[in-house]
């Protein structure tokens, strides 16, 4: 192991935190003001990477996501929510309903059933129900709108029998920073892309996926007018740079789809 590094992932219950931890110098890598409370039953997993390849399995955290707003915005804001949304498995479509409160299953994508295939569904970041209590991707308006509506979107009724659901964030934390997302969600997406944000999508969307899924591009366009373009295009640019080998569809943001147009749209 003398050439290799052993990076530990270790988060509590609630997921509200991340250690990276390199063996070689025994220094931790965490974000300011998160209290990790450590229990005997930590849940925790290891990576052996290569030396010089610490950010291709898991993300050194150099900035933290409240030094990255600073960066991207001129305002003070008074509190950031610095807790990530971690990616679900949601649940087999056709148990998806209209009467439902929530989706009929929430867990880690890995422990869907292995005979699942499923519908990879890529939001742009969570905003304010997702953080409301332990975070969940689409927790509020655009999970109920995913359960009533999904089937009617355009091309999506054929895969309601035989496919699952797993819904992932290209960036898991809070880019709108709780207010209304035309105000600083871009500024904030393009500057955590740019950093960690575009390595550890493509990351997690590898880890993700299993032979048979669909990848389902659902980012909203955002105001389009930052460096990069549209959110949707930068995060399609990733997908595509991923190179896995499967149907890549793009649709509008469930929180649109009460909307007939948006339904039918791409």
């Amino acid at each position: 192991m003398k050439d290799s590094t052993v990076v530990g992932a270790v988060f509590n219950r609630d997921f509200s935190a991340w250690v990276a931890v390199k063996n070689r110098s025994h220094r931790s890598f965490r974000q300011p003001g998160v209290r990790l409370r450590p229990r005997g039953a930590l849940a925790s997993l290891f990576w052996l990477l290569p030396r010089g390849e610490f950010n291709s399995g898991v993300r050194k955290i150099i900035m933290t996501f409240q030094e990255l707003v600073s960066q991207a915005i001129n305002y003070k804001i008074r509190s950031i929510e610095q807790r990530f949304c971690p990616d679900q498995y949601v649940g087999q479509i056709s148990q998806f309903g209209i009467n439902l409160t929530d989706f009929p299953v929430r867990d880690i994508p890995e422990k869907r059933p292995n005979d699942h295939k499923c519908l990879i569904m890529v939001l742009e970041s969570p905003h304010v129900a997702e953080f409301s209590k332990v975070p969940c991707p689409a927790n509020g308006k655009t999970g109920k709108n995913i359960r009533k509506w999904m089937c009617d979107v355009k091309g999506l009724s054929s895969y309601k029998e035989n496919y699952g659901l797993v819904i992932i964030n290209a960036i898991q934390y809070q880019c709108s920073l709780g207010v209304t997302p035309g105000c600083f969600r871009d500024d904030v997406f393009e500057t955590v892309w740019k950093d960690f944000g575009e390595t550890d999508f493509v990351t997690r969307l590898k880890t993700v996926y299993r032979d048979g899924d669909v990848i389902l591009n659902c980012c909203t366009k955002g105001k389009g007018n930052n460096k990069n373009g549209e959110l949707r295009r930068m995060v399609q640019q990733a997908i595509r740079s991923a190179e896995i080998d499967t149907v890549l569809l793009r649709r509008t943001h469930p929180a649109s789809w009460h909307s007939v147009q948006n339904r039918e749209s791409e």
